[in-house]
């Protein structure tokens, strides 16, 4: 059985996800975001052997319209609450492997990788993501080309793991660093400092504000510096935007910055390495800077 990649105009049938999925012309649809039971005019899921889960049609002249709507839950009833702690331990199932490829990739130490509990599932790497309580509400993945995309029923959360914010209290010179992206995340925790990832460069201000509001740490909200042609900076105004959120709900200061000479965090630790960033970092915490890096106060 061949499959052909969905598109906007021919959507999956199970998840309407324009990407990633997968339909072949019999009608069948390879669908690596859900795992829906039930679903009308379908038998399955039945996993798929390089990650995903096929779906067959219960008619086989059923064939692939692009103007088919997906089947919805029955308006009046609750959706089914998503075990994610479930699926964050079958994703770190003999994921070690896997960890360490990501590692060797990114250019990261495999240890901050498994410190944010990245696994392996469905043929992707994957990242849970938290609410400001610690409490997990969704998984990030990522597959080999570099894409990323939630799974479904994912609500967008932040990038740490509890007790790296429990070691961060016993740490109050040293900052606590919230970077774009768990690739980032995982450069700062290889640096050696603390870190709490957000989901992308605008979201994560209310979580963030849960789960930093007795931190006594310096913040600062990194953003990528990815200027383009029209003079716009998304990383750099995504960061500046939530380090004032921040700052007014918190009622304290919060430093913003994006590298001077780098794209992200993880290009400047492969461009500088973790000890001259530590260093730069020593030298000027008395008034909040990072040396290389552009920063202001909000």
């Amino acid at each position: 059985m061949s499959f052909t990649r969905c598109t906007k105009d021919s959507p999956c049938r199970i998840c309407r996800g324009a990407d990633w999925c997968r339909f072949s012309s019999n009608g069948a649809c390879l669908c690596y975001r859900s795992q829906m039971r039930n679903v009308s005019g379908y038998r399955g899921p039945y996993a798929a052997p390089n990650g995903g889960f096929i779906y067959h049609p219960s008619t086989p002249a059923l064939g692939f319209r692009s103007d088919f709507t997906a089947p919805r839950f029955t308006q009046g009833l609750e959706r089914p609450p998503v075990d994610w702690a479930g699926e964050v331990q079958q994703s770190l199932q003999n994921s070690h492997e896997r960890t360490k490829e990501l590692a060797g990739l990114l250019g990261v130490n495999p240890e901050a990788l498994t410190d944010l509990e990245c696994g392996w599932l469905h043929g992707k790497w994957t990242f849970p993501m938290r609410d400001g309580e610690g409490q997990y509400c969704g998984v990030l993945a990522r597959d080999h080309a570099g894409q990323k995309r939630c799974l479904l029923h994912s609500k967008k959360g932040l990038f740490f793991h509890p007790e790296a914010i429990a070691k961060a209290f016993e740490h109050d010179d040293l900052p606590v660093l919230l970077p774009e992206g768990p690739s980032d995340t995982a450069a700062v925790l290889s640096m050696g400092l603390h870190a709490v990832g957000r989901p992308d460069n605008q979201a994560g201000a209310k979580e963030l504000v849960t789960l930093l509001t007795v931190v006594k740490n310096p913040l600062y909200v990194l953003g990528d510096n990815d200027q383009k042609q029209n003079g716009s900076n998304p990383g750099l105004e995504g960061a500046k935007a939530t380090a004032i959120k921040l700052a007014k709900l918190l009622r304290r200061t919060v430093f913003y910055a994006v590298p001077g000479d780098c794209n992200d965090a993880r290009e400047y630790l492969q461009k500088h390495g973790p000890l001259g960033f530590l260093d730069s970092l020593q030298a000027n915490k008395a008034i909040g800077s990072l040396e290389g890096w552009r920063q202001e106060v909000v």
